[in-house]
């Protein structure tokens, strides 16, 4: 005769069924869990080697264009312009599982942020490269233009930021004692600009302005000079005779890109290529004694923008490379942003596809 009564073997037989099931629910839970997770591992892994593998392939353009810019200075050695026909166009090349494109672009088209150190000779308060910043900041294209005392006490902030002293310039100039009373504290850089992304932290570049300038300015070895062959529109309103702060009007800069491209609607061969000398440029500008030392007609730094499409994955890269007058060509800086854009160059629709099936 059994001890235990029939009520409590039932309890018993009850209780061990739901401890069952409670294990049961652990285990379908951790392994539950360990699914998730082992999937977001495995998706993690494969995103790193698809982009491992897509900037293998982006690193094969940098090549390319390597080829590209070694071909264009044997071809012409002495000048660089916007009616070039590899120069601001974008080229597809079909690729298997997917696609990748580049685009070149001439980084000297655009103000060297490195051209603001220093100080103003003889009485001039501000150097020509500080004159065309001036220049620059009152041609932008803004809700609230800026006048000329803003542009200059601007101009005078940044021109501390780049410069090497900690002495802060009349009119709007700040240094350290400035930003440590900000609310967030911090350093001028008292150094070259590495990015012009810095230009966010320079007193009086407000949120508008630096979406303005970012188009026109690029952070490069201060001796870079500004090449006007493939400045944009803003850029050349910005150079004037010294001493002279206001930026040419509209149409000037207008009629100065017009002897200079001719029809950019024209097939490349029917477009001008530029100015072959920078006499030839001082003598269509509207200025009477232009001086020419920040200027050139060649360039060396140029920005190639890598698009990939791999496996329905878009890769972009951003390669920033150096050619020497004796035609060493080096990739200096690579990066996913921070470099600005290239803009669409002056070939036509039929220019480009052309190129593209080419």
């Amino acid at each position: 005769m059994s001890l235990v009564s029939p009520s409590l073997k039932a309890r018993q037989q009850g209780a061990a069924l739901i401890l069952a099931l409670v294990v049961l629910m652990m285990v379908t839970l951790l392994a539950t869990t360990l699914k998730s997770d082992f999937l977001v591992t495995l998706k993690r892994v494969e995103n790193q080697l698809l982009g491992k593998q897509a900037f293998a392939y982006m690193a094969g353009v940098e090549g390319i264009a390597r080829e590209v810019l070694q071909t264009d200075l044997t071809a012409s050695p002495d000048k660089d312009h916007r009616s070039e026909g590899w120069l601001y166009n974008t080229i597809e090349y079909p690729m298997e599982w997917g696609a990748i494109a580049g685009t070149l672009c001439d980084l000297q088209g655009r103000f060297n942020l490195n051209s603001l150190s220093g100080s103003g000779k003889g009485t001039a308060s501000f150097t020509p490269g500080q004159e065309i910043f001036i220049r620059l900041l009152q041609a932008l294209k803004l809700e609230e233009t800026i006048d000329q005392p803003q542009a200059e006490t601007i101009t005078n902030a940044v021109s501390d930021w780049v410069d090497k002293d900690s002495n802060t310039r009349p009119e709007g100039g700040a240094e350290n004692g400035y930003y440590g009373d900000l609310e967030v504290p911090y350093k001028a850089a008292n150094r070259p600009f590495t990015s012009v992304s810095e230009l966010r932290w320079v007193k009086g570049i407000t949120p508008q302005i630096y979406r303005a300038l970012q188009p026109y300015v690029i952070a490069l070895d201060g001796s870079a000079l500004l090449n006007v062959n493939t400045a944009e529109a803003m850029v050349l309103r910005a150079i004037n005779d010294t001493g002279v702060r206001r930026p040419l009007s509209e149409s000037e800069a207008d009629s100065l890109i017009a002897q200079r491209d001719g029809d950019i609607t024209a097939e490349l061969t029917q477009q001008n290529t530029g100015y072959d000398k920078l006499e030839d440029f001082a003598s269509k500008h509207p200025a009477s004694k232009l001086d020419t030392s920040r200027f050139t007609v060649k360039s060396e730094y140029f920005l190639l923008r890598t698009d990939s499409l791999f496996l329905d994955r878009e890769f972009t890269l951003y390669s920033v490379l150096h050619r020497s007058t004796g035609g060493e060509i080096k990739t200096i800086a690579r990066g996913q942003s921070g470099f600005g854009e290239c803009e669409a160059g002056p070939a036509s629709n039929a220019d480009s596809n052309a190129n593209n099936e080419s």
